[in-house]
């Protein structure tokens, strides 16, 4: 944040894909399956197919979020067909700039285009390459208990490895929050800023500020 803001972000955390760092977690129990979001700010190191936030299940079958080789961003879930998809037309190829992504699932509304969406510095997209709308009331792999949950790689597949950095990382259970509850815009520079959520995170929910060096 470059002026008014009074929430700063302190730390972030470098993923190296050449040495294949990643975070791991198995929730010992399902969360919510239907409804959750998951947001961070993103600084890209290198301009190639990345994977930076995965559930793998098994073979090909894994919900992602991932940059393909063009440059564009992809959200999605995928068993044996795409469950849902959100390909953006737009591109990211700016390794020296910080962008803010936010995507929420929320299965249970009956409008189609109301289950998920995918916003990019406060920004809901709306220009997709693809798009599919997952079914209602559809439970997501993500939040799976005993299933593997990935930041900066692909699953168990370990492939595709992040290579950039990360800061101010949310994942939350049974709530579906846009991407105002993580930023705002700067009243003088029009920049997409931080600021500090405030809310309940669910059972499985995490905040990772990258406070501990270990």
């Amino acid at each position: 944040a470059s002026a008014a803001g009074d929430y700063e972000i302190e730390r972030s955390l470098r993923f190296s894909g050449s040495s294949e760092t990643r975070l791991d977690y198995t929730p010992s129990s399902d969360g919510n399956r239907k409804t959750w979001t998951w947001a961070a700010w993103i600084k890209r190191g290198s301009i190639d197919r990345r994977y930076f936030w995965s559930t793998y299940t098994a073979g090909t079958d894994v919900a992602s979020m991932s940059f393909n080789p063009n440059g564009t961003l992809n959200f999605e879930d995928w068993l044996n067909g795409y469950r849902f998809q959100l390909n953006t037309n737009r591109v990211f190829k700016d390794p020296n700039a910080w962008f803010h992504v936010c995507v929420y699932v929320d299965t249970t509304q009956s409008t189609s285009t109301d289950r998920l969406a995918m916003y990019i510095n406060g920004v809901k997209q709306t220009d997709f390459a693809g798009a599919t709308y997952p079914s209602q009331n559809l439970d997501t792999k993500v939040n799976t208990g005993g299933l593997l949950h990935n930041i900066g790689t692909e699953g168990t597949n370990h492939r595709l490895w992040f290579d950039g950095y990360m800061a101010d990382v949310y994942f939350l259970d049974g709530l579906a929050y846009n991407a105002s509850y993580f930023g705002e815009t700067d009243s003088v520079t029009g920049q997409w800023i931080p600021k500090k959520y405030v809310g309940s995170f669910g059972s499985n929910g995490y905040y990772l500020n990258f406070s501990d060096n270990s």
